[in-house]
């Protein structure tokens, strides 16, 4: 099974907010449809203090005497950090540790458990974390919350971990391995067990995906493939980090760090971002800028130009035509009144009649349009066809904005209309009768 690569991890949590993101991207998907489909599914679970205090009723029996725990976090500083409690002797005791780091808040990501700082041992029995505080204050999601085991990230690893359940707000956990080549760990449920992941279209649809340690995590389609996405265009996979982090590790891999930021980011954070080695910044407008030179764009132009000259044309025409129609409708609209029609029916007719003739012409010009887009942008190909980086041109016909045009051209027509029928009614007069028998 191919394994695609590279992996595109991004925060989703805040994707939304910082992203520009193109609508052929993901046709009739947002960013913050993106977003909902790859990030995840609640609230994490955070700890702010200076301690982490944590009872546990340990009986499990193992290559080791006393059980250890450590809590993997991501820090204040965004890295993550192994926070090393217990270890536990059998029965119930209660152990603290330092929080160096976790002023601001650390987000927990899993819990692990073994011998001395969690090392991996054949293992079995059963723990209860009884209770979790910082600083004396409760912790919201732990040791209550739901919980399940973690995938071990090295290949022909077992799961230790064999239940994971809360029992009037406390923790139990059951172990079963008979041998160290296992992993006893266990992770919040905010994501699934199969993590979402949205693929390129050009890019295999694995079940797997490798962790980077030589064993391979769950994973499934988030929506339908991405016609193009970030740096990849339609090739790759975009990752939610926290489920990326939990999953799987970045050792050994070639990680290049991009930094998404509005527009209106102050620039004194920009400013700080370059004096941590941000190098290279490159802006919307700098990129549109070079793109707008591209032989595609400028054709773009040029039909914009084209279409206005049609325009003016078929304005300049439809009033060549009404100033010759004018005094044949003149007469028309005098024999009416002889017949008695009134005034306001005779007026009424004319505004019908071009609106229903004008009208229908316009809509069948936006409906050309659109028809006409979807047959050339099938057929264009941006740079070179043989580049999994190079996204196609998707057809992207705005309802919306050919609503607003067709309303605006109709307001056009109907002001037109009424002045046209306003100049025929007006002229309708019985002599003009008389003159034309003469």
């Amino acid at each position: 099974e191919s394994i695609p690569l590279p992996r595109i991890v991004v925060d989703a949590t805040r994707l939304a907010r910082v992203a520009s993101w193109p609508s052929q991207w993901t046709p009739g998907r947002s960013a913050a449809d993106i977003a909902k489909e790859i990030g995840p599914r609640g609230p994490p679970i955070m700890i702010r203090g200076s301690s982490l205090t944590m009872t546990v009723d340990n009986h499990v029996r193992g290559d080791f005497a006393q059980l250890g725990m450590v809590v993997t976090v991501l820090d204040d500083n965004g890295d993550l950090r192994d926070l090393a409690v217990g270890p536990f002797p059998q029965g119930l005791s209660t152990r603290t540790t330092t929080l160096a780091t976790c002023r601001t808040g650390c987000q927990v990501e899993t819990i692990s458990f073994g011998g001395p700082t969690a090392l991996v041992e054949a293992m079995h029995g059963t723990a209860t974390i009884e209770s979790a505080t910082v600083d004396g204050r409760a912790i919201h999601g732990l040791p209550g919350g739901s919980w399940r085991p973690q995938a071990p990230q090295i290949g022909h690893s077992q799961t230790a971990v064999k239940d994971v359940e809360v029992r009037q707000g406390h923790l139990d956990l059951t172990f079963r391995s008979h041998t160290s080549q296992s992993y006893a760990g266990i992770t919040p449920t905010d994501f699934p067990s199969a993590i979402p992941v949205l693929f390129g279209r050009l890019t295999d649809e694995p079940r797997q995906l490798p962790t980077g340690a030589s064993g391979l995590f769950r994973v499934s389609p988030a929506g339908d493939p991405a016609e193009s996405m970030p740096f990849r265009g339609p090739s790759g996979t975009l990752i939610d980090f926290t489920a990326f982090v939990r999953a799987a590790s970045q050792t050994n891999s070639d990680t290049l760090v991009y930094i998404w930021a509005r527009a209106d980011t102050p620039q004194h954070i920009l400013g700080e971002l370059t004096d941590h080695g941000l190098s290279n910044p490159t802006s919307e407008v700098a990129t549109k800028h070079v793109l707008d030179q591209d032989a595609f764009a400028l054709a773009l132009r040029l039909y914009v130009v084209v279409t206005a000259l049609v325009i003016l044309l078929a304005v300049a025409g439809l009033g060549a035509n009404l100033a010759v129609q004018l005094p044949a409708r003149r007469r028309d609209a005098a024999s009416l009144r002889v017949v008695g029609v009134r005034r306001r029916s005779v007026m009424i007719g004319v505004v019908a009649e071009f609106v229903v003739v004008l009208g229908a012409a316009a809509v069948a010009g936006v409906a050309a349009g659109g028809v006409a887009q979807y047959v050339v942008v099938r057929t264009v190909t941006l740079g070179f066809v043989d580049s999994s980086l190079v996204p196609r041109v998707v057809p992207s016909f705005d309802l919306g904005s050919a609503v607003t045009l067709s309303a605006v051209v109709l307001v056009g027509l109907v002001v037109a209309a009424s002045g046209f029928a306003f100049l025929t009614v007006r002229g309708a007069r019985t002599s003009s009768l008389r003159e034309n028998a003469r």
